[in-house]
Formats: structure tokens, sequence, C-alpha cells
């Protein structure tokens, strides 16, 4: 991913370069981890529970502490004995995880099916994101070996869409999230996810945090956001040194 054309240019090319694959390793890392949220469980608290929750401690994933990312929820000390009735796996990290459910049902309702949607399109999204780093990739090695601004011009814009594609994921996460949280869906009975049915005390012992992959992620769409950039700035100095 360079050309030999000025030493100016070609020292913008190559941290263009740099920066546009650091920038998409990011992205990857953040989006196969779980470690986007932490929600991290006060258990001095239990004693505060009612009786009916008391006994739930061990059961519902709600009481245990864990980490989200976009495809599973894993624990990180004890494990719940039944997880929404989704088996648990080990991860490659020697933590217990469930697949995040994403199969629609008949029997969900409006604030379900957005919920779903909303899960398939943060994945969707994200791959859209990946097919046009890759052929932004690509594009590169054109331009390098042509050396022309064409192909460089053309991978900026891939790579800066691309990016835009990832941030537009994050976003509707933060929709999902969204939908999870709010107090006045018709979600009436425990169901994954949605904190409306959980009780009071729960919600107060309960601390959620972003974690090192969401914010990783983030870092990777600023990283290929500053070499698209770049890259438009080496094909005007291309342009210019012919």
């Amino acid at each position: 991913m360079c050309c030999r054309t000025n030493a100016a240019v070609g020292t913008l090319l190559t941290l263009a370069s740099v920066l546009f694959v650091a920038g998409v390793i990011c992205i990857c890392v953040g989006f196969s981890t779980d470690y986007w949220l932490t929600y991290n469980i006060d258990s001095t608290r239990f004693e505060d529970l009612s009786e009916d929750d008391l006994v739930q401690t061990q059961a519902k994933e709600e009481y245990f502490n864990r980490t989200r990312g976009l495809w599973n929820v894993c624990f990180l000390d004890r494990l719940p004995t039944d997880p929404y009735n989704a088996p648990l796996f080990k991860s490659p990290v020697d933590t217990h995880c469930r697949r995040i459910r994403m199969k629609m049902d008949n029997s969900y309702n409006t604030e379900e099916a957005t919920r779903i949607h909303m899960l398939r399109l943060t994945l969707g999204l994200f791959a859209g994101g990946f097919f046009l780093f890759l052929i932004a990739f690509l594009t590169s090695f054109v331009g390098c070996l042509r050396r022309s601004s064409g192909p460089i011009l053309t991978t900026g814009s891939l790579t800066i869409f691309g990016a835009l594609f990832c941030s537009a994921g994050i976003a509707v996460f933060h929709g999902c999230i969204y939908v999870e949280e709010d107090q006045e869906n018709n979600i009436t009975e425990p169901k994954e996810g949605y904190m409306k049915t959980w009780s009071n005390t729960l919600k107060d012992m309960t601390n959620k945090s972003y974690a090192w992959s969401y914010i990783i992620c983030w870092v990777g769409v600023g990283l290929t956001i500053i070499a698209g950039i770049f890259f438009y700035i080496t094909q005007k100095g291309i342009i210019f040194s012919v």
C-alpha cells in the first residue's frame, strides 16, 4: 500500500496505510469480543432482596457479574442455572457464555421484535463496513501499482464510508440498549435483557459500564476516518506531483 512518487506523498500514503490497517484491526477486535458492556452486581445487598428475588440469585443471570458483546453474554465468576434456556459454552478466554438470542418468534410483541431487528441490523452494518474495508484494501494496491490518483481517491472514500457503517452499527447498538432499558415498554414478565422486569433493589445494586471492546471499536472508527482523510490528501499530492 505504498507509492513511489515524491517523499512527502510516499510518507503520507504510508501513514494512511498504517492507520487504515490499525483501525480495521481495532474494529475487528471490538466486534468479535464480548466486553462492550460490563454489569457488576453488589452481592452484599442480596440481603435486601425479597424472598422471591433471593431465590433467583442462583438462577437468573441478572444477579450475576457479566459482560456483554454483540454476540454473547459472558459470566465472570458464578454461573446461573437458568440463563434464559440457552446453553453455556466456554469462550477462548475461559469465561462461560451464552449466545444472545436473535431468532424471531411469532409471540413477540412490538418491543421484542424491534429489539431483534436492531440486533441484526447492528451486525449487518458492521458486515457492510468490513466489506467496504476489503474493497478499499484492494483498490489501494491498484492505486500503488498504477501510481494513479483515482484508485487512491476511491480508497479514501471507501475507508470513510466503511467507518461510517461501523459507527452506525454502534449507534444501533445504543438503540437496542435503550429499548431494553425503556421503562415504558410493554414487557410484563422476565425476559432476556429487559430492565423493566427487574426489582428496584436489583436495579440499584447493578452497575453498568462500557468496557474495552466498545472503546477500542470507537478508536478503530476514528483511526479509519483519519486514514481516509489522509488518502484524500495523498490523492491531491499525486495529482500535483504529476
